[in-house]
């Protein structure tokens, strides 16, 4: 089974249910070269629902795309995770929930660190999701609702409300509007396909499946 890594606060909103989208421009055939320069590229289906032809007329170029995930696949939510109590144990504790459980439990004779999430084992895992739909487009065709999928929300006055820690926010007039705070989340995350960029991206949905109750004793 694949594992599909996020950041610690889209982790919360997945395994909360409230995020159901997200979008991604690596881990596809093709995709890296193209957005190396993205706005050269027109792009057409074939006769694979999931295969996407993207051609450059000028330089009479082709390139097939297709995503990582399919529908229908179910993946594992990757995230930093340690055995309670060192090697042997069967509770797993995870970062998000107590993320000073190792430096309080070192000791002497041994040290706990926290596993990486790009490693993590399906084992370890406790949040699994099934992919319910594959699209492909640029960045900037953002929606309001693609990006109340994505699991930012609007407080009372109507202002998007960030999840993740940006040091440059504030509350300003870009929270107004959809798509600017969507652009400051987009960019303190991916900082090699900037929102300036307007990469294409690969948009998976998916709808959370289990989250094992046996790994649940410290969430709070």
């Amino acid at each position: 089974m694949k594992g599909m890594t996020f950041t610690p606060a889209n982790i919360k909103l997945s395994l909360d249910g409230e995020k159901t989208h997200t979008r991604r421009t690596g881990r596809s055939v093709g995709l890296k070269k193209i957005n190396e320069n993205p706005d050269k590229w027109t792009v057409t289906p074939t006769m694979h629902p999931l295969v996407w032809a993207f051609v450059d007329v000028r330089e009479q170029e082709r390139i097939d795309v297709k995503p990582y995930y399919m529908p229908g696949e179910t993946f594992y939510i990757k995230e930093a995770w340690v055995l309670d109590g060192g090697r042997g144990s069967e509770h797993i504790i995870y970062k998000l929930n107590d993320p000073s459980y190792c430096e309080r439990t070192t000791g002497d004779i041994f040290k706990l660190k926290w596993g990486n999430p790009m490693f993590m084992p399906e084992w370890s895992a406790r949040g699994f999701a099934k992919v319910t739909s594959v699209n492909i487009g640029r960045l900037h065709d953002m929606t309001e609702e693609d990006v109340k999928a994505e699991g930012l929300k609007q407080d009372n006055s109507g202002l998007w409300v960030p999840f993740e820690p940006i040091e440059y926010m504030a509350k300003d007039l870009c929270w107004t509007r959809h798509d600017l705070a969507f652009k400051q989340l987009w960019d303190s995350i991916n900082k090699k396909y900037p929102w300036s960029m307007n990469p294409w991206v690969i948009d998976y949905g998916y709808k959370l499946l289990e989250v094992k109750k046996w790994n649940l004793k410290r969430m709070g």
